[in-house]
């Protein structure tokens, strides 16, 4: 039950991966009407339905998901997504901040390439964490760097309204709509040589940060 509920209640249906749980249920479906097949030694309506449902899902449902496979990962938005993640994750551990905890929305494929501690903004694997559902009852993103207080941020594709960023500066841009933050005194601790540089350019040129 939980599987077929995850299959109604999931983001947009879209992503038709989000059908599989379903399938699931109906081949329970199956197996619990057989059950009666035998008792009753009769084809009932439920059977009956259950048996059909599950033939046309399993007729349907691989060419379905093979097309949207194809379509997906040949994307160039989900080749720029990968890539990004692959390059990020690759670029902090070589910077040493691999024990830097990350905050950012899609953390599975870029945690493939990083060993950083993660929170999950969109709460999927971070407990406590509610991005759908009633405004009411999401997780504002203040409330999530107030309790988490990471040291790293990975911006998503999109703006993050409410993102509070006073505590940290840009520190790289894997491409022009994704940007890595650093807190500020990470920062500091991890990079003294470059913060000394940028001093010493802003006291030449006479401004400050």
């Amino acid at each position: 039950m939980l599987w077929i509920g995850y299959s109604l209640i999931a983001p947009p249906i879209g992503h038709s991966w989000y059908l599989i749980p379903g399938t699931y249920f109906l081949l329970l479906l199956c197996l619990a009407s057989w059950g009666l097949v035998l008792e009753e030694r009769r084809l009932g309506p439920l059977p009956a339905v259950a048996v059909a449902l599950s033939l046309a899902t399993m007729f349907l449902l691989p060419s379905r998901l093979r097309e949207h496979s194809d379509r997906w990962q040949g994307s160039n938005f989900t080749r720029g997504r990968t890539g990004v993640y692959r390059t990020l994750g690759r670029w902090i551990g070589d910077k040493g901040l691999g024990d830097a905890t990350v905050l950012m929305r899609e953390p599975g494929y870029f945690a493939y390439f990083a060993d950083n501690p993660m929170v999950d903004g969109a709460g999927l694997v971070t407990k406590g964490i509610y991005f759908h559902g009633p405004v009411e009852r999401q997780t504002a993103p203040e409330e999530i760097v107030e309790r988490h207080r990471p040291g790293l941020i990975v911006s998503p594709p999109r703006y993050w309204p409410g993102l509070p960023l006073d505590s940290y500066v840009p520190l790289y841009h894997p491409v022009p709509i994704r940007t890595l933050y650093v807190r500020k005194s990470l920062f500091a601790d991890r990079f003294a040589q470059l913060v000394a540089d940028w001093l010493s350019q802003d006291a030449l040129t006479g401004r400050s940060r």
